[in-house]
């Protein structure tokens, strides 16, 4: 039996459901790709670096903030005196962006928030110099170390908490009429004493400094 070679409405209507799958995925991909800067042309910088805490392979980088690239890659470099130089970070830069970076640019670590990610940021550079081409190195400012700032607060959190506990022991002392300040403070006798022998040391000053003229 001869099958017909006419197509069917069903499934005519299937294929042309498959198309409009395949070009709505199409069309996201794309738009994806936009967004991302993956169809963009781009060229490779270089950083060397000391240590890169929380920076990854595929991590962020940012010029001014803005989406600029991504991290390639970071190698380990050979074992030497320069302690400085422990890392080798290349990223890769929209090729559009590439007037914007130059050799006075400076690369910094940042964090995105407080506790975010971190991104490889760049500071835009200044006509006054050459742009930098693709394999060139740029410089990297010193990242603030959070934990570090963190350790430091929670020392001085600590130091305020330990005078605060000395004052109430001084203050809890006076209260109790501990102590010279406390027995004037609380004593009322004494304090009038104190009181009396000022005076009399006053009177006795001022007399001889009449006597005197």
């Amino acid at each position: 039996m001869k099958r017909s070679s006419f197509i069917t409405w069903d499934q005519l209507r299937v294929g042309l459901v498959i198309v409009a799958a395949l070009g709505i995925l199409t069309m996201a991909v794309y738009k994806l790709g936009q967004a991302a800067n993956l169809f963009t042309r781009r060229y490779q910088l270089v950083a060397f670096l000391k240590e890169a805490n929380g920076l990854t392979k595929g991590g962020t980088v940012t010029l001014a903030g803005q989406l600029a690239g991504t991290v390639q890659k970071i190698e380990f470099l050979p074992v030497d005196q320069d302690t400085t130089r422990n890392l080798k970070i290349t990223v890769a830069i929209d090729e559009n962006l590439k007037q914007q970076v130059r050799r006075d640019s400076k690369a910094q670590i940042r964090t995105m928030g407080l506790l975010g990610d971190k991104i490889f940021d760049i500071t835009p550079g200044t006509a006054h110099y050459a742009v930098l081409n693709s394999g060139d190195t740029i410089p990297v400012s010193p990242a603030l170390d959070y934990e570090q700032v963190l350790a430091q607060a929670a020392g001085a959190v600590g130091d305020v908490v330990e005078l605060t506990r000395d004052m109430r022991q001084l203050t809890g002392g006076i209260v109790r009429g501990e102590g010279t300040l406390g027995q004037l403070i609380t004593n009322r006798q004494l304090y009038d004493q104190l009181t009396s022998t000022l005076s009399r040391t006053n009177r006795t000053r001022w007399s001889r400094l009449l006597a005197a003229r």
